[in-house]
């Protein structure tokens, strides 16, 4: 795939997000049970398509955690985050007693984030180390990158 056509591919990826996050009912933290623990899977699969699932994401998960932990990334292909999630869950830990609720898609994850997502922060493919610079400047804004 040319590099312009992951930046177009891209663009309409965060446009998308944009879009979908500017029309989502408010679900700001007072609409958010405090005892739910949402978990999102990440498709993992080495695509292009699935690194910008994984951006995204950790950029939503750090939107959405910033006052309390309402969002778990999980992995199919990675165990770790499930044994600390394990680990974190058990008795007299962290996260004793939350309910795990399922995220099905990245959709259900903007909608989670509601009114606290602000944008995006496009950064360039042919320059990898732009993505340092948006994920900066999305944790500024509140965005994605």
């Amino acid at each position: 795939m040319s590099p312009q056509r992951l930046h177009c591919r891209i663009l309409a990826f965060a446009s998308l997000l944009t879009v979908t996050a500017s029309s989502v009912l408010e679900a700001g933290a007072a609409s958010v049970n405090r005892q739910v623990l949402y978990a999102f899977t990440l498709t993992h699969d080495g695509s292009p398509e699935s690194y910008d699932e994984a951006m995204a994401v950790a950029c939503l998960q750090g939107i959405i955690n910033r006052k309390s932990p309402e969002l778990y990334v999980l992995s199919r292909k990675n165990t770790r985050p499930q044994y600390w999630l394990d680990i974190l869950s058990k008795d007299g830990r962290w996260l004793q007693g939350r309910e795990l609720r399922p995220l099905p898609d990245i959709a259900a994850v903007v909608k989670l984030a509601g009114k606290r997502l602000k944008g995006a922060v496009i950064w360039d493919p042919a320059v990898p180390a732009s993505i340092n610079v948006a994920t900066t400047i999305a944790e500024l804004k509140p965005a994605l990158s």
